[in-house]
């Protein structure tokens, strides 16, 4: 009796759109992030409709020490040349977003309660916890932004 054999041979196609698709989804995740985080630091130091507190200011050093990263990238800061020092570099995973303000004062000013300044008060909206509260207060809209971006960019490749 003769034995009858089928041969059949496969190519993998899937793995390499697969890999293609998270290596787009990557970079734009990336983008996506880098937007969320620029705008979460507009909020905080403009305000925003959600939450119009802002941090103290005295001569806009504060203010303009604020910087934004990707990971360890830098996307973004506040300094638009004046007296702030944003920092400008950070060690963190691929995919978290860290906003923060690299003024020697900066922890007092959020965390305790204070009494502004005559140039605080001109300022309006400043006070304490004005990173905190821009988080919880706008943190759907930065996750909507992140959403909005990266569905635009997924549709068009």
């Amino acid at each position: 009796m003769a034995e009858q054999m089928m041969k059949m041979e496969f190519q993998d196609n899937i793995g390499v759109g697969l890999k293609r698709y998270f290596n787009v989804h990557g970079q734009v995740s990336k983008k996506a992030l880098g937007a969320m985080g620029l705008q979460m630091i507009n909020n905080i130091v403009n305000g925003s409709p959600k939450e119009p507190v802002v941090p103290p200011k005295l001569m806009g050093f504060l203010r303009a020490s604020g910087s934004v990263f990707v990971g360890s990238d830098l996307v973004g800061d506040t300094n638009s040349g004046g007296a702030g020092k944003p920092n400008k570099g950070h060690s963190d995973k691929e995919n978290v977003v860290t906003v923060g303000f690299d003024a020697p004062y900066t922890a007092r000013m959020h965390e305790n309660t204070w009494t502004p300044g005559p140039v605080s008060k001109q300022s309006g909206n400043v006070g304490n916890k004005f990173i905190e509260k821009h988080l919880v207060a706008d943190g759907e809209e930065c996750t909507e932004l992140y959403a909005a971006i990266h569905k635009k960019e997924m549709d068009g490749k």
